[in-house]
């Protein structure tokens, strides 16, 4: 099932972008690598975007990660750490593809398509999702997230 993409989510997604640009992440902080897989209805869900969406008490701006085809992920808080800070996070999951279903081409403007996020809007809103990470200040060891379509 396609969902359109909501406007409160792209506006989020656009504030986690903008939010990035001219940061300077040499003050970041010990990260610690954070990996996982996703599931959706018992199976891997590749090409999944993952967002971490820091809580209060919790520095820097999160992280991101995308699905490998077999679910696997890692996060990373900019494109040059790999890994997180330590805290609380929820988790926001997307699943954007065309309108008709297919994969989005490389280069393509998600604003210009209107890609559709082919999973539950639960997963991918910032106010109600209930998926959280706990990320210790050690290894965290791997995340599980099972999504299931229609929750």
């Amino acid at each position: 099932m396609l969902l359109p993409v909501r406007p409160i989510a792209g506006f989020f997604m656009l504030a986690i972008a903008l939010a990035s640009v001219g940061c300077d992440d040499s003050g970041l902080g010990d990260v610690v690598p954070l990996t996982g897989v996703v599931l959706l209805d018992g199976k891997p869900a590749p090409d999944v975007s993952l967002t971490l969406v820091p809580q209060i008490g919790v520095q820097g701006r999160g992280g991101y990660a995308k699905s490998a085809a077999d679910g696997s992920f890692e996060f990373q808080a900019s494109p040059e750490i790999v890994g997180v800070l330590p805290g609380k996070y929820r988790v926001l999951i997307q699943k954007y593809a065309m309108p008709d279903g297919s994969p989005i081409p490389p280069n393509t403007s998600a604003a210009e398509v209107g890609l559709v996020n082919e999973l539950p809007s639960l997963y991918s809103n910032p106010e109600t999702c209930p998926l959280f990470a706990n990320v210790p200040a050690d290894n965290a060891g791997p995340l599980t997230f099972e999504l299931k379509s229609r929750p």
